[in-house]
């Protein structure tokens, strides 16, 4: 089993984005930067050459950064709490340019698929936030 957010787990991630190829005409390079108050760190690159997930902080800097506790990255995961939800509760907060994801849109699907294929390998901490009210 992977445990979430380890370095073996963004491996794994990073095995299953090899799948993802990137759009014919790939718009401008973008590096993801996720972080988490209670220590781990990665990042996501997507460019003409696909999507690769790294353990730690990005060398060159992120276009975006997302952070949240770990808690709340397992629920969301896990499914247990919807991105949307997160995002309007500030449990997750946004840095950067969060219109750069907008040119990458459509691979956030594949990222997102990705990211599902570690589910039945992935222990997650036992307990999570709950959905906010009225999400769904």
């Amino acid at each position: 089993m992977l445990s979430h957010l380890s370095d073996e787990w963004v491996a794994a991630l990073d095995e299953a984005l090899r799948q993802f190829s990137a759009p014919s005409e790939a718009p401008s390079p973008l590096t993801v930067q996720y972080d988490f108050d209670e220590g781990p760190a990665y990042h996501l690159v997507l460019d003409a050459l696909g999507a690769r997930a790294r353990p730690g902080r990005a060398p060159a800097g992120a276009d975006v950064g997302f952070t949240m506790s770990a808690e709340v990255a397992a629920a969301l995961a896990a499914g247990r709490l919807a991105t949307r939800a997160a995002l309007l509760a500030g449990q997750v907060r946004v840095s950067g340019d969060a219109s750069a994801l907008l040119r990458w849109a459509e691979a956030f699907g594949e990222v997102e698929a990705a990211v599902a294929t570690l589910h039945g390998r992935t222990t997650y901490p036992s307990a999570g936030p709950r959905p906010a009210r009225g999400a769904t």
